[in-house]
């Protein structure tokens, strides 16, 4: 199939440099970016508003429902019905902050949601630990089902937990 294409060009063209040119054009592939070759050519999921991966894990916001999948090929299955402002995935946990300051979190895709305290304007998900910024309050729990402590009042405009 290309050789017509080269003869065509040599013939009427008389240009060597033409040949090659489209012999070049005809021949190669496409260019793609380096995310085709490892799969993020394919569309995940449309209007995100935020997202955040942890290990095979992706989560998103659509329209404020919250999306969990594992891994690129799987399937998208939605968490909840609406009002999620933020999302946060940490190992097996999912945490959601709704746009009224409630924060839930849950374990596993198919695990049950609990929630865990309101008046909430940011969280943080590090393995089994949970902080959340309240009213310039930053508070602390250990576990899902933890006591909360204040680790510092009225003070406090952003945080970040560490790694032990």
């Amino acid at each position: 199939m290309r050789k017509p294409v080269i003869l065509f060009s040599l013939l009427f063209c008389g240009v060597i440099g033409a040949a090659r040119a489209i012999f070049a054009a005809v021949d190669a592939p496409p260019k793609m970016c380096w995310a085709h070759y490892v799969g993020w050519g394919f569309d995940q999921i449309n209007g995100v508003s935020k997202f955040h991966l942890d290990g095979n894990r992706i989560g998103a916001i659509c329209g404020g429902v919250l999306w969990v999948k594992e891994g690129l090929q799987g399937g998208w299955l939605q968490m909840n019905g609406g009002g999620t402002a933020s999302l946060q995935l940490s190992g097996n946990r999912i945490g959601a902050l709704y746009s009224n300051g409630i924060l839930s979190c849950k374990d596993g895709l198919y695990g049950t949601w609990y929630d865990q305290t309101s008046g909430v304007s940011a969280f943080q998900l590090k393995g089994d630990r949970i902080g959340a910024l309240s009213g310039g309050n930053l508070f602390y729990k250990e576990g899902m089902f933890g006591s909360w402590l204040t680790m510092a009042g009225n003070t406090v405009a952003k945080f970040q937990l560490q790694e032990y």
